[in-house]
């Protein structure tokens, strides 16, 4: 078989089967135009874009494109432009990007056949003449291709994320990030950029972890100081602990490297947050709580909150069952997300024969009026459909399975609404609380512990919700109120009974929150506010080794927040009764004391925060997660987090 194949479909097929014909065959055949990198990639050398080298017609239609003209009709301009010559070597970079303008030139350096002139770029004229988050993809370009991935990669859907969040300043790569052109500079430099961030604050740390198809953990880590979460590293761990887990052991030491690289005193640290796994609690227990003493274990309300309120559903709606077992299977599980798995994996421990569930139901980070919301809709669609498939059959001949479903899906129309509003409304004081961190509502911290009590007291009472009083009344049907009521009253002590389980658990951080209590003003008046009892969390601790400069500069500081502190607890009653809004309170105060209280107001009491940092408008969520190839993946962790290209990416 001949090493340059014909061009036809039927020819490449048999080709593609059997011959050693690769990339760097191709670029030989076109030396000015392509080169490979490995044996799979071949790219322009003049628009830097990914080009098919299975036919040798491609090479060619691209060569003969517009767009390819317009870039080596530009390049002509520029090199024909007096006293300049080619521009300085840099890495490849994408197709949309711009290259750094030239400010100076020296046209000292002669050789005996022609005059050299080299491009001196000035760094000001770089970082002010220069779209920055255009630039800084040259980098990304620069860890693909050292990681030999082809570069029209980059314009996957699942990585546009990447770049409108870690190419601005928010993403801790600071604008000085324009002009680093290694993949290892850039994530010094934000590692570096964090580090300025979080020195000598209090600061909380917390861990989400996922596992990929070849049994390795990937850990995301996270620092939170306030309001900021940044996003510091991303470990990959193999899974060799029980239930092909990761070992608690491997986790508490890739966090404590983390705070050691990013010059954390662990002293700072406050919380450290997770899920409601067996493993981060134990890391914390063993490894964690020894080297960073004053951190608290937060274990995540959302985590909890989702166990509770799925079982609510499943013990409210006595036709779940049925509905699952009769129901069609629109996907197979397989080809659901790893979440929606869980809820396969759920059900199936319910005794559900097919357990499909709706085809856009979300097991968590979602408030539940909205998941009750896509069930009504996901049932009355159903509803719909099976009616019109009905009238495809005969009056006698209609299938007995789909008949069943279609009479108790008619059954279910009165009284499933109110039993998915119970669901969902019996939360809503926990959901609230917590989804107050991810809005710019309340800080989380202050008000937590008082809708703890709220939803406590509401549970125990035995209270009702008005919309759910209110679908109470509009049924008809007296017995089915009845029961529908005594299933309410169930599913409340059920609620009651997790709460109080979860608070058993988390002694240490209610003591730490009804701490953070007086920091809303509206309670100083209500609770004993010496300094003493705050200051561990507020002052500057002073050490041994200090000198003494810094021994009196310290001592200065504690001493004018503690006399802040004395003005803030004096605050006029009129003052308080005003206050609507914690934050805009405490950022309208001036002196040292809001930038110490700032870090507390905002507290990890669900792990969503972590989640979210890595998965911007759901860019690493799921599905996507899935669809992006492994190589892929790595590329956006070594180019954003571990910088170690060479050593991630000789495996293979």
């Amino acid at each position: 078989m001949p090493d340059d194949p014909e061009t036809n479909s039927a020819t490449a097929r048999v080709w593609k089967r059997g011959s050693t014909f690769n990339a760097v065959k191709r670029a030989r055949q076109f030396p000015d135009d392509f080169i490979a990198k490995g044996e799979e990639i071949m790219w322009c050398t003049s628009c830097q874009c990914s080009v098919s080298w299975l036919e040798k017609t491609h090479a060619k239609n691209h060569l003969s494109s517009a767009s390819h003209k317009r870039v080596k009709l530009n390049a002509g301009k520029l090199n024909k432009q007096p006293g300049l010559s080619a521009p300085v070597e840099s890495p490849p970079v994408a197709a949309t990007s711009t290259q750094p303008p030239p400010s100076t030139t020296i046209p000292e350096v002669n050789d005996n056949t022609r005059k050299v002139v080299q491009v001196q770029p000035n760094l000001k004229d770089v970082l002010t003449g220069l779209n920055h988050n255009q630039h800084v993809n040259d980098d990304f370009v620069a860890a693909f291709l050292q990681a030999g991935i082809a570069p029209n990669k980059l314009d996957h859907p699942s990585l546009r994320g990447l770049f409108k969040k870690y190419t601005s300043v928010e993403g801790c790569l600071g604008k000085g990030a324009t002009h680093y052109r290694t993949s290892e500079r850039v994530g010094k430099l934000h590692i570096g950029a964090i580090h300025n961030r979080v020195k000598a604050k209090k600061v909380w740390i917390g861990t989400d972890e996922y596992t990929d198809n070849s049994r390795h953990a990937i850990i995301d880590v996270v620092l939170g100081c306030g309001r900021n979460v940044y996003a510091v590293a991303t470990v990959e761990l193999v899974c060799k602990g029980p239930n092909n887990g990761v070992e608690h052991s491997e986790l508490g030491s890739a966090v404590v490297k983390v705070l050691t690289q990013m010059g954390v005193d662990p002293g700072d640290v406050y919380a450290f947050s997770s899920d409601r796994a067996s493993v981060p609690r134990k890391a914390y227990d063993d490894i964690l709580k020894p080297v960073c003493p004053k951190a608290v274990w937060v274990s995540c309300l959302s985590h909890g909150l989702n166990n509770v309120a799925k079982s609510i559903i499943a013990d409210l709606d006595s036709n779940l069952v049925r509905i699952f077992e009769l129901g069609p299977a629109m996907l197979h599980a397989k080809r659901y997300s790893g979440r929606r798995r869980r809820w396969f994996a759920f059900l199936h421990r319910k005794k559900v024969g097919r357990s499909v569930p709706p085809k856009y139901i979300t097991t968590r980070w979602s408030i539940w009026r909205t998941v009750a919301s896509w069930w009504i809709d996901y049932m009355d669609h159903m509803h719909e459909f099976l009616k019109l498939e009905v009238q495809r059959y005969k009056a006698d001949a209609v299938p007995t399975n789909l008949q069943q479903l279609l009479d108790l899906l008619a059954v279910e129309q009165s009284a499933k609404k109110a039993t998915m509003v119970f669901a969902c409304e019996a939360t809503e004081i926990f959901i609230t609380a917590i989804n107050v961190a991810q809005t710019e509502g309340e800080p989380v911290a202050v008000i937590m512990l008082d809708c703890l009590a709220d939803l406590q007291s509401a549970l125990e009472a035995n209270t009702y919700h008005p919309r759910v009083v209110t679908a109470l009344e509009a049924m008809a049907n007296s017995a089915a109120r009845l029961a529908l009521k005594n299933k309410f009253s169930a599913a409340q002590k059920h609620l009651l009974t997790e709460l109080k389980k979860y608070l058993e658990n988390q002694k240490s951080l209610l003591a730490l929150l009804k701490k953070f209590r007086i920091l809303d003003p509206r309670n100083v008046r209500d609770m004993d506010a010496r300094w003493e009892l705050y200051s561990d969390l507020f002052a500057v601790p002073i050490s041994d080794d200090d000198d003494d400069d810094l021994r009196e500069s310290k001592i200065k500081r504690n001493r004018q927040l503690q006399e802040e502190w004395g003005r803030y607890t004096r605050i006029e009653k009129a003052n308080v009764q005003c206050c609507k809004d914690i934050n805009t309170f405490w950022s309208q105060r001036g002196g040292l004391l809001p930038a110490a209280v700032e870090p507390f107001l905002w507290f990890p009491l669900s792990s969503a925060a972590v989640e979210r940092s890595f998965s911007l408008a759901g860019l690493i969520d799921a599905p996507n997660r899935q669809r992006m190839g492994e190589r892929v993946r790595e590329a956006c962790v070594t180019m954003f987090f571990n910088g170690d290209v060479e050593q991630r990416f000789t495996k293979d």
